[in-house]
């Protein structure tokens, strides 16, 4: 008898249940598929934690033609043990529907892989040419000139770990029906759902039509779609093996390590460390180390301590760690991954659309929609006066900060300036002068004067302790804001622990946010309308709604007309300063002279990548 669904999702739940609350030890079966096995303890804890999703891609309809893969002979091997030194080690949760944020971070480390890889850029550029995507599992793809078929070619020769043998068509497509299934706790699989023509888990339109050949029929493509399937976007759903899941059942998947990436797990201790070693049989790049063993290291006072005894020869840090950390050790040196984090303050609280995605009208309900004296920058759109009040507090605490003073002060110099939501940031051609912000004191005491009650008064913003945003940053813009007269208190809590607040539409506080990282200037923007789910505490009107939406339509749209839509869009953030950006802050990896060459590549995320490539003394 077939179970039903809410039987299933039952099952599914029991499984998280039993690896979280019960932390119990659990025995994960890193070996061969069919002979001995080689057994490794990891202590399985879960924790329900969501990544926010970026668009950062240009879409390109055509075909990226195959190329061969490296034949040439492996790298003798440099030696060494390298030892990273994290704040986060993810949960050793395999099945790709169970991956939630940790799908990022065991791609950065080589583990897992994607579907596609793109060719090398060093950060903070990323790579935006779909037409080199193709050092992957996947070496080619075509999009039909109707953009009904999207169709991808498998590499040949391409292992999974642990003998667990060559990945497939049928390994890919069975990957991507289950992080897009129903009862699914990936972001993206939702997401890559709408693309295509998925009917139930049983009809998703992802059809092996032979060993080497995926073939999927399409709804819709969205612009970042190659971004979403490969190694330089946040959150890809990364490829495992059928094999493992037909033989060993869903516990088993669930719980055992079989990845395809340059590096292959031997222990995995949730809360603790992971030790990999290379994959000799791995088809682009065996590493030349010995090891690579993460530890977790949450305190930026152990990393430095660590670092300065050489315990650990990486690690990535906030400036004001990173600099001394530096100085403490001679012939060190520094590398910066991702494409720079923005520091962008979010206004929360102005829920300004008027209907919902089902078009029933919202009435300004919003639990957290409170244009009162208390929260003088929330505009009610119903109001004139309330509307032009309220936006020129913002204005005041953006102009109130010097941004060039905040990079110098509170990032060691590392960054840049930033202006805009979308990622355009000075120098970048499409950038408008008009976006500037000036540092005027005066006026912005002036528009304070101006405002609902005449004062700034007292609030609180949220800087999480657990995401890409710099509490030193966040600290120092508070401390602009005193110069208004602003009493301004910080809220550490974990953006995890926050997030409901966001779902429901109760965010009502100024906080701070990593929008825009990496946002292609022709992508769909992200989070601002009534749909359920993740937003960022406040709601477009219907009119800009429209306008973002339009960059969905990649058949009725031109690249131009979608970047224009960005631009009347940024446009419309910077009158009403619903986002102030102030600064974008790169990720600092500091690098033991016990490393003589690194060479991450840009990608999206904040994260070290491509260790394949260390060479140790």
């Amino acid at each position: 008898m077939t179970e039903s669904r809410p039987a299933i999702y039952a099952k599914r739940r029991m499984l998280l249940l039993i690896a979280s609350l019960m932390a119990i030890v659990a025995i994960i079966a890193v070996g061969c598929g069919g002979g001995d096995t080689v057994v490794t303890e990891v202590t399985v804890v879960v924790k329900e934690t969501v990544i926010v999703s970026k668009d950062v891609e240009k879409i390109v309809i055509a075909t990226a033609t195959a190329r061969p893969a490296d034949t040439g002979s492996a790298p003798a091997s440099s030696g060494g043990d390298l030892v990273v030194g994290l704040n986060l080690i993810p949960p050793p949760i395999f099945m790709p529907s169970f991956m939630n944020f940790q799908v990022e971070t065991i791609q950065a480390m080589g583990i897992f892989e994607g579907l596609l890889v793109a060719s090398h850029i060093d950060p903070p550029a990323v790579n935006r040419d779909y037409g080199t995507f193709l050092d992957g599992i996947a070496e080619s793809w075509d999009i039909s000139s109707d953009i009904s078929t999207l169709t991808f070619k498998i590499r040949k020769g391409v292992q999974f770990h642990h003998g667990w043998g060559e990945v497939t068509a049928h390994d890919v497509v069975w990957s991507f029906d289950n992080v897009m299934s129903e009862a699914t706790r990936s972001t993206r699989g939702p997401q890559i759902r709408e693309w295509s023509t998925w009917e139930s888990d049983e009809n998703t339109g992802w059809t092996a039509v032979d060993d080497y050949t995926v073939e999927i029929a399409l709804t819709d493509l969205l612009p970042t779609w190659a971004s979403a399937l490969s190694n330089v976007g946040g959150g890809t759903p990364v490829i495992v093996s059928k094999k493992l899941f037909d033989e060993r059942g869903e516990n088993s998947a669930l719980t055992t390590a079989v990845g395809t990436g340059p590096f292959e797990a031997t222990e995995w201790v949730a809360d603790d460390h992971i030790l990999a070693r290379p994959f000799a049989d791995h088809y682009r790049q065996v590493p030349t180390i010995n090891s690579v063993r993460w530890v977790l290291m949450p305190e930026p006072a152990t990393q430095m301590a660590a670092f300065r005894v050489g315990e650990i020869q990486m690690a990535p840090m906030a400036p004001r760690f990173a600099v001394p950390a530096l100085d403490s050790v001679a012939d060190s040196w520094a590398r910066e991954v991702g494409s720079g984090n923005p520091q962008t303050v979010i206004f929360g609280g102005n829920y300004w659309a008027e209907t919902d995605e089902n078009g029933e009208a919202i009435n300004y309900s919003r639990p957290g929609f409170l244009a009162d004296d208390d929260h003088p920058w929330i505009g009610d759109p119903r109001d004139e006066a309330s509307m032009e009040e309220a936006r020129k507090y913002r204005w005041a605490l953006s102009m109130a900060v010097d941004r060039e003073q905040l990079l110098k002060d509170a990032q060691g110099g590392f960054g840049w300036a930033a202006y805009s939501r979308i990622d355009i940031h000075p120098g970048n051609p499409l950038f408008k002068d008009e976006w500037t912000v000036p540092y005027d004191l005066e006026l912005a005491k002036q528009y304070i004067a101006e405002s609902r009650t005449g004062e700034c008064g007292k609030f609180t913003m949220h800087i999480a302790n657990d995401r890409a945003m710099d509490f030193d940053v966040g600290q120092a813009i508070g401390q602009f804001w005193r110069a208004l007269g602003c009493e301004v208190e910080f809220d550490q809590t974990g953006y995890r622990t926050a997030r409901p607040k966001l779902v429901n539409r109760d965010k009502q506080i100024p906080w701070m946010q990593t929008i825009g990282r990496g946002v292609l200037p022709d992508a769909r923007q992200c989070c601002g309308w009534p749909s359920a789910g993740y937003n960022e505490g406040i709601e477009w009107t219907d009119e800009i709604i429209a306008l973002v939406q339009k960059n969905s339509d990649i058949k009725g749209t031109t690249y131009e007309e979608r970047v224009a839509n960005n631009i009347e869009f940024q446009d419309w953030i910077s009158k009403w300063q619903l986002a102030a950006a102030y600064t974008v802050l790169p990720t600092i990896v500091v690098v033991s002279p016990d490393v003589t060459t690194w060479e991450p590549y840009g990608t999206t995320g904040p994260l070290i990548n491509n260790l394949a490539s260390v060479v140790m003394k």
